[in-house]
């Protein structure tokens, strides 16, 4: 009798316990099960099933093992084969100009300079924009998209905007105005290219013909019409979302100002910040480096919002990359030096100095020459090697240059710029400089750390893309370039997920699908380590999922 009454105690016990609260909040929150989840973990590569507890992965596993954890409160979804990578992480994108500029003229689908005014012509007559009102468009247009494989000349946009200014920005470092724009700009026939920049001028006449390099489109850029706060927190807030349509749960801004950084900051306040974000601080000058570091400091910020590097634009892009040997198009000309070796030297020390990381924008090998014998000096005051300084596109580089890069441990994040913009790499630097240019396979087989992105507006924020080009090596317009530095479907994926979270510092929490990190993830619609390589590019996202939170979700078709 005693015994019987021991075993039913026991029993009593034993239920009281597992129906504790502490027990009961031992089960996930969410499953997802009987899928192919590619972990890109050294312990674990695959697995079928992953547990979620907060915003933390809790278990990874076999379906039938994971989902016996389940509570009565588990939410349990059915992947149905579908595969599963950690949340993409893009390291170099411009979040705010790029959200704001999706509400601008859209010329991304003219196929020829008669298109493109057609479309200017368009929003002038379709939104009654009153004389003198500015019309600009979003960046995010190539010059070999048009036949003529050109800009429109200032002429050519006065035909459709005569009473009004026109500024028509390719990415960041190329932009075409018209006569009106040219006028408040005060550019006129007799102004000179400014350092670090180029007035295009009609080799005929010598009168500028509306194409501005780097700097020179900087008087243009002052007297365009503010952002106001709200317009930038939108921005900031359509970003995100189509972000997550495409399975990135994290961003790393290529530079933004404080005022940025305070929008950023409020959205964070507000709750509605659901995309991490670490942002490269741009200062303006040394002067300005010394109020962003009096403002904040290399660790401000959590897991959702935190500071990067200091960031400092060497040289130009497509239109403007530094290089020793001459442009295949302009004999005389070898790109431009947007800030000085002085102002770069003077902001790495300090930066060094007070233990802040760099972050340069470089892309011609003479510019590689400029960067790596500065912070080649800088390193011997204080050592920068280990510390994850970065060069930000590294799209033409010697071999040489290379060991010099590893040398100093430096990172690389690169695009797949000459997806869209091949054909113009072609006409620039010549086939022989194209053929070479992101160099991927020589990165990696040299140790170095490659992170993807896609700097976004300039290239398309799409990630699938950029593995389709590093693994295909191929243009959008179908032209090869560059096969032997293809790289293989699981390298690219590495470098926008494993690779990108060590850019930040991060590794340690996302990049990686296992027990204890954060619960960022994507569930795709094919296995870009299995599918022929022409379909990367149309992988779609089904689901994406930030901190264990559904964010996406795409629609049935």
């Amino acid at each position: 009798m005693i015994h019987r009454l021991n075993v039913i105690s026991l029993f009593l016990l034993f239920l009281l316990w597992f129906s504790s609260p502490a027990v009961r909040a031992q089960a996930p929150d969410l499953i997802l099960h009987n899928g192919n989840i590619i972990t890109l973990d050294d312990k674990l590569a695959t697995a079928s099933a992953v547990a979620i507890q907060g915003e933390k992965i809790s278990t990874l596993g076999a379906s039938e093992q994971v989902l016996k954890l389940a509570g009565p409160k588990t939410k349990i979804i059915d992947l149905k084969k579908r595969t599963v990578v950690p949340g993409l992480i893009d390291t170099h994108i411009h979040i705010i100009s790029g959200g704001l500029g999706m509400k601008k003229v859209q010329l991304a689908e003219a196929t020829s300079i008669a298109e493109l005014l057609d479309i200017i012509a368009g929003h002038i007559r379709d939104n009654q924009v009153p004389a003198g009102e500015w019309v600009v468009a979003s960046s995010d247009w190539y010059v070999n998209q048009l036949k003529e494989n050109r800009f429109p000349t200032r002429w050519e946009l006065d035909q459709v905007a005569p009473q009004n200014p026109v500024f028509l920005p390719r990415g960041a470092h190329q932009s075409a105005s018209n006569s009106l724009a040219l006028k408040l700009g005060g550019i006129t026939k007799e102004s000179s290219s400014p350092a670090g920049g180029e007035i295009v001028k009609d080799p005929k006449t010598g009168d500028p013909d509306g194409s501005l390099v780097d700097t020179a489109q900087e008087p243009i850029k002052k007297l365009l019409p503010k952002e106001s706060d709200k317009a930038s927190l939108e921005a900031l807030q359509r970003v995100q979302e189509l972000a997550h349509s495409l399975g990135i749960t994290s961003l790393v801004d290529g530079g933004v100002t404080l005022g940025e950084w305070q929008t950023m900051e409020q959205l964070k306040k507000s709750g509605q910040l659901k995309i991490r974000i670490a942002a490269r601080i741009r200062p303006r000058d040394v002067n300005d480096f010394a109020k962003i570091n009096a403002a904040l400091s290399p660790e401000t910020g959590d897991v959702w919002l935190r500071t990067g590097p200091i960031k400092v634009t060497l040289d130009g892009g497509s239109t403007g990359a530094l290089f020793t040997r001459a442009y295949a198009i302009k004999p005389d000309f070898h790109g431009v030096q947007v800030t000085s070796t002085a102002v770069l030297k003077e902001i790495s020390e300090l930066a060094n100095q007070n233990n802040w990381r760099m972050s340069v924008h470089c892309n011609g090998d003479k510019a590689f020459d400029i960067l790596l014998d500065t912070w080649e000096a800088v390193n011997k005051k204080k050592s920068i090697v280990g510390k994850r300084w970065t060069v930000e596109h590294g799209k033409n580089i010697r071999p040489e240059q290379i060991r010099r890069v590893k040398a100093l441990g430096l990172l690389v994040t690169i695009q797949a710029a000459p997806y869209v913009k091949g054909e113009t790499y072609m006409t620039n630097f010549g086939r022989e400089t194209a053929e070479q240019s992101s160099p991927t396979r020589d990165y990696l087989k040299s140790g170095i750390i490659l992170a993807g992105g896609s700097d976004w507006l300039t290239n398309p924020l799409n990630p699938f893309l950029h593995m389709y080009f590093a693994v295909a090596r191929k243009t959008k317009a179908g032209n090869l370039l560059g096969q032997n530095q293809a790289l293989t479907p699981g390298e690219a994926l590495t470098m926008h997920t494993k690779y990108a979270a060590y850019v930040t510092l991060e590794e340690n929490s996302k990049g990686t699908l296992a027990s204890g990190k954060l619960a960022d993830l994507a569930v795709l619609s094919h296995d870009p380590l299995k599918i022929a390589t022409e379909q990367i590019k149309d992988i779609k996202v089904l689901m994406t999922l930030v901190g264990g939170e559904m964010v996406y979700q795409k629609e049935a078709d």
